[in-house]
C-alpha cells in the first residue's frame, strides 16, 4: 500500500470515529461491521477515502476491533511514511545500544519517578 493511501484510510477512521461517538450507543450492534457502519450513519461520504468499501478486509472489520486496527494502521504509517522525517541524529540507529539501554533507563527512572510522586501526593 502506498504512503498516501495510508494516509487517506487513518483520514477516514478518523472520519468513522467521528460519527460513532455521536451515535447512541444502543444503536450500535455488536457485530456491526465498518460497511455496515457507514452505510447505515454516514450520510456524506465525500471526507472517506474513495477505495474505502471497496478494501473488503478494511470494510469486514466489526467495530469493536477498530481501535486495535487503528493503533496497528498508525504503526504502519509511522515505519512506512513518516520515519523519514525523524532527523538522523535522533534516530534509533544513530545511539550505540549501550548508549540507548541509558536512554531507556533515564526514561524510565523518569516516568516512575513521576508517577511514585504523583501517587504519594494522592494519598497525603
Amino acid at each position: 500500500m502506498n504512503p498516501d493511501d495510508i494516509l487517506h484510510y487513518l483520514g477516514s477512521l478518523d472520519n468513522i470515529f467521528t460519527y460513532i461517538r455521536t451515535i447512541v450507543a444502543e444503536r450500535l450492534r455488536q457485530d456491526m461491521t465498518v460497511q455496515r457502519f457507514i452505510e447505515q450513519f454516514i450520510r456524506s461520504k465525500s471526507r472517506l477515502n474513495d477505495s474505502i468499501l471497496c478494501w473488503t478486509d478494511f470494510s469486514a472489520i466489526q467495530l469493536r476491533y477498530i481501535i486495535d486496527f487503528y493503533e496497528m494502521f498508525e504503526e504502519i504509517a509511522f515505519d512506512q511514511v513518516l520515519r523519514a522525517y525523524i532527523k538522523k541524529e535522533f534516530a534509533e540507529e544513530a545511539y550505540i545500544p549501550r548508549d540507548r539501554q541509558r536512554i531507556i533507563e533515564a526514561f524510565c527512572r523518569a516516568t516512575f519517578e513521576k508517577e511514585k510522586n504523583h501517587r504519594k501526593t494522592q494519598i497525603n
